[in-house]
């Protein structure tokens, strides 16, 4: 928790008063006083508890990151919903590295769904590229646009059947374990409360980074992490936003991350307007497909295809990614 922002317990300290008790008539007549012994503590005071405001989450702060992402995946659980995601590389020039964004709608069982991952990166070699996946359970199609042109497929999983979408996704749609790691890798405090179309949000900010294990390991030198979140009284984390500074072959980079959840529980998917075009020009591929915002790896994949930003990682093909052009500022610090 973040020290500065915590209340200090309140020590109650027992004053103990011996005083007269009365008066005793001795043998010669001496009044003696007697004295009422003080009586000894046998607890420690303890402080008093802020009271939870979310699961894992107190007035001080994230208490429990792992109760925290579990409460969140649990309100995702079962139900439908739709994830906003964009990253972005950018040089202290203002100079774009690269930059992706998902949008992906999921149905309860997650067997239906509907993504749309776009990506690019700062070279000529690399178009702009989109990729959007539509599966109803049974198929999954799929329609890949580049400058190069557009290509259809029915991608298939490892059983021949329609792809998963944690395949295509390459991670937990619900993000609770990164939820989880990156709140426990940062002193955390509850900043302010605020309401969103009915709902009390918690703003959550957290800083002073302790483990670089939070972060995407691509990156040389991660520091000045800060990441805002605004989590509700069910421990659900409608939104964070992540930001840090690191080093990419020397040269400073601001790296931002930021994670929206919209529509739970109303979120429906509907055939895409290029279904047509799909099932009369797709080619069929079992080879496991993954896409990947940038940033975003999955270790056990062998080949990986980086292009504008969004990693294709197919069994049969490997595509090396261009070096991106240097700022012409690559001595200057991050602000």
């Amino acid at each position: 928790m973040d020290r500065s922002g915590r209340v200090e317990a309140v020590l109650v300290l027992a004053v103990v008063l011996a005083g007269c008790n009365g008066l005793v008539i001795g043998g010669e007549g001496t009044p003696e006083r007697t004295l009422t012994p003080a009586a000894v503590p046998t607890d420690e005071p303890t402080p008093t508890p802020r009271p939870d405001l979310a699961p894992g989450l107190t007035g001080d702060g994230v208490a429990d990151p792992f109760t925290l992402g579990n409460a969140h995946a649990s309100v995702l659980a079962g139900t439908s919903y739709t994830l906003h995601e964009n990253v972005s590389t950018v040089y202290r020039s203002g100079m774009i590295y690269s930059s992706g964004a998902v949008e992906a709608r999921i149905t309860a069982d997650e067997g239906r769904y509907s993504v749309i991952q776009t990506g690019s990166l700062t070279s000529a070699s690399f178009p702009v590229i989109e990729e959007r996946f539509w599966s109803n359970g049974d198929r999954t199609l799929s329609v890949r646009t580049s400058t190069d042109g557009t290509a259809y497929e029915i991608a298939r999983g490892g059983d021949d059947g329609p792809l998963p979408l944690r395949q295509v996704m390459a991670d937990d749609p619900t993000n609770s374990e990164r939820i989880a790691t990156l709140f426990g890798a940062m002193e955390t405090r509850v900043v302010d409360r605020t309401v969103r179309n009915g709902t009390r949000l918690y703003r959550v900010r957290g800083s002073d980074l302790t483990s670089t294990f939070a972060l995407d390991d691509e990156w040389e030198n991660p520091h000045n992490a800060v990441l805002v979140a605004f989590v509700d009284p069910r421990g659900f984390v409608h939104e964070y936003r992540l930001r840090y500074v690191a080093s990419l072959d020397g040269d400073p980079v601001r790296v931002s991350r930021r994670v929206r959840y919209t529509d739970v529980g109303s979120t429906t998917i509907e055939r895409p307007p290029w279904y047509e075009a799909a099932v009369r020009n797709a080619t069929t591929t079992s080879s496991n497909v993954t896409t990947t915002l940038p940033n975003r790896t999955d270790a056990s994949t062998a080949t990986t295809a980086t292009a504008a930003g969004v990693s294709l990682v197919t069994a049969a093909s490997t595509t090396t990614a261009a070096t991106a052009p240097s700022p012409s500022s690559a001595n200057a610090s991050v602000g």
